[in-house]
């Protein structure tokens, strides 16, 4: 019973030895850190959620395959990249989130608007 319980922990707990590294920053065009981002990514082990961390940083261990990854934020239109992870290869990616357009103002005819 012991070794049961000892062989489900390691092989569900612990990384596996060809998992990948992926670690990455989120930010706008001006290349701000966009620290609200929400990470999705989407795999054959179905999916993680996680966030950046305060220097819009994360970083995740994958198992080989290929998996969509999906970057959204308030204020920020959702960016989703396809990726292909190779053992032991570990992967940079940085993703730049675009700004929602806001509403045109109308401006009333005849009068100055900035």
């Amino acid at each position: 019973m012991v070794l049961v319980t000892f062989f489900l922990l390691f092989f569900c707990c612990c990384p596996h030895d060809n998992a990948t590294t992926v670690k990455g920053v989120v930010v706008d065009w001006q290349y701000a850190l966009i620290i609200t981002t929400r990470i999705t990514v989407t795999g054959p082990d179905g999916t993680k959620d996680i966030s950046v961390d305060e220097n819009g940083s994360y970083e995740l261990a994958l198992p080989p395959g290929a998996y969509v990854v999906t970057a959204e934020a308030p204020g920020f239109r959702k960016r989703s990249i396809k990726l292909r992870i190779e053992s032991e290869v570990n992967k940079t990616l940085n993703i730049m989130l675009d700004v929602v357009p806001q509403k045109p103002i109308k401006c009333p005819k005849g009068a100055l608007c900035l």
